[in-house]
């Protein structure tokens, strides 16, 4: 994982991702608040980028493992920016993804 993030080169999709896997590992391991916080960034800059697939994937990742109570609003948030405000949108197996999550969000299982 150490390689992943020293290669990455900042603000490109490679960062995107390489941040997603980073939080994803540290969600594994227990530190959930920091796990949060590196896939919200890894959102943010997919969001920037407009690159679909790392938009979507970071967006699946954001609201399953953000899915405490806490985060309710943020995760219906995210869900109608996909739905409704977004430039970029799923194609194919990406498109399944984004149906799984809205329907966790508003049936409360994400």
């Amino acid at each position: 994982m150490e390689r992943i993030d020293r290669y990455a080169s900042p603000d490109n999709v490679e960062r995107a991702w390489a941040d997603m896997l980073l939080g994803l590992r540290k969600y594994l391991t227990g530190d959930n608040l920091m796990g949060q916080r590196i896939i919200a960034k890894a959102l943010d800059l997919a969001r920037r980028l407009g690159d679909r697939d790392a938009f979507w994937s970071a967006a699946m990742y954001f609201a399953h493992y953000g899915s405490a109570p806490q985060h309710t609003q943020e995760r219906i948030r995210l869900v109608e920016e996909l739905v409704v405000n977004s430039p970029v949108r799923p194609k194919g197996f990406l498109s399944g993804q984004a149906n799984a999550m809205m329907s966790g969000v508003f049936l409360g299982s994400v």
